[in-house]
């Protein structure tokens, strides 16, 4: 295969505090409470499915792998995360079917923990 399986990580979950470095505490809680509203589940796009333990779960595992990833790139220069990059949250609200922004939690996380000064971020999705 082109990628060996000992190249491939398991992201865990990460600890709250790392997500209410950057979200806030409120929001952050009413989502793992399935507690978000009908306003702010239409902002984020997920309408039913926000109360879903497995979506709960992906979400949180996205944060951990995107943080893990920041963390492989400093380590090995290069690191790919292929279920993150969801960065259009904001710190108090969802949106554009971003609940969390894994990317602004793994740039708090090695800014504060890895001694990186800068992140830089370089949006490629589907627009391009």
């Amino acid at each position: 295969s082109v990628l060996a399986t000992a190249s491939w990580h398991q992201p865990e979950l990460p600890p709250h505090a790392w997500v209410e470095a950057v979200h806030e505490r409120e929001y952050y809680r009413a989502f793992l409470g399935s507690r978000l509203g009908d306003a702010e589940a239409r902002r984020i796009g997920f309408r039913e499915q926000l109360s879903r333990p497995e979506l709960i779960r992906r979400t949180r595992l996205e944060v951990g792998g995107t943080v893990l990833t920041a963390k492989l790139a400093l380590r090995h220069g290069l690191a790919c995360n292929l279920a993150g990059g969801t960065h259009h949250a904001h710190a108090g609200a969802g949106s554009g079917f971003t609940i969390l922004n894994d990317l602004a939690v793994a740039a708090a996380y090695v800014r504060k923990h890895e001694g990186v000064s800068r992140v830089a971020v370089v949006d490629l999705d589907v627009h391009q």
